[in-house]
């Protein structure tokens, strides 16, 4: 879990967040429990997926409290266009923001998914982590994780994703949170999904949809247990 120990009352964004490359786009599900730890521990609803106000960047967070910063100030300044995985490399640790975090040691506990269009309005989907004192960019073909890559639920994304369309996609990530939940309450807990077609703005899915997924990811749940134990 991700702590600060010069801190006695920070935001714990210790989360769970799947991503995945479909045929048509890029989907992230994330949970929404964000917890202070200090002598009282208060538990809050945060949202830990930003879109730029111009709807062209994406950028999914994890970590220690200031990573929410740092997601801020990238998704509010960001370049529209980059012309090749080097120019990104460049760009991000060019920003003091990221380089001023990845020199520290030990280096910053914090994690963050980005997504955003190329000159062809294809989204693409990357990582970002600090190794060895570098900002370090991972471009994410079929899918990845952000935050608790230590849960069992992980898992169900291995086995079980295909590049396929984004709508067929989104009960898998669904599940694949709640699962989390399933295994670490305490500090994963609430869905919400982005998506985010080719040619088109990221949005949101609605709160019915995410009813209905949950729902859905319930009784995948339930037949899975039926089949381990038939006469139960």
């Amino acid at each position: 879990m991700y702590r600060n120990a010069a801190s006695l009352n920070i935001v714990d964004f210790m989360t769970l967040q799947v991503a995945f490359v479909g045929l048509d786009g890029i989907l992230i599900a994330s949970d929404t429990k964000s917890a202070s730890d200090g002598p009282i521990r208060r538990i809050t609803q945060a949202r830990k997926i930003l879109v730029s106000g111009d709807n062209a960047f994406v950028c999914a967070f994890a970590g220690e409290s200031r990573s929410l910063a740092v997601a801020q100030e990238l998704a509010y300044d960001f370049p529209p266009t980059f012309h090749g995985d080097q120019d990104l490399w460049r760009y991000l640790n060019k920003r003091p923001v990221l380089t001023e975090l990845a020199v520290g040691d030990p280096a910053p506990s914090m994690e963050f998914l980005i997504a955003f269009q190329d000159g062809q309005k294809v989204w693409q989907l990357w990582s970002i982590s600090f190794q060895k004192r570098l900002v370090v960019p991972r471009r994410i073909e079929t899918r990845d994780v952000c935050g608790d890559h230590t849960t069992s639920a992980v898992f169900l994304s291995d086995i079980y994703y295909r590049k396929d369309s984004i709508d067929r996609l989104k009960l898998l990530a669904a599940h694949v949170v709640l699962g989390g939940h399933e295994m670490n309450s305490a500090y994963i807990e609430g869905l919400y999904i982005l998506i985010a077609k080719h040619g088109r703005p990221p949005v949101f899915i609605e709160p019915d949809e995410l009813k209905t997924l949950k729902e859905s990811s319930a009784r995948v749940r339930g037949e899975i247990g039926k089949l381990f134990f038939p006469n139960n």
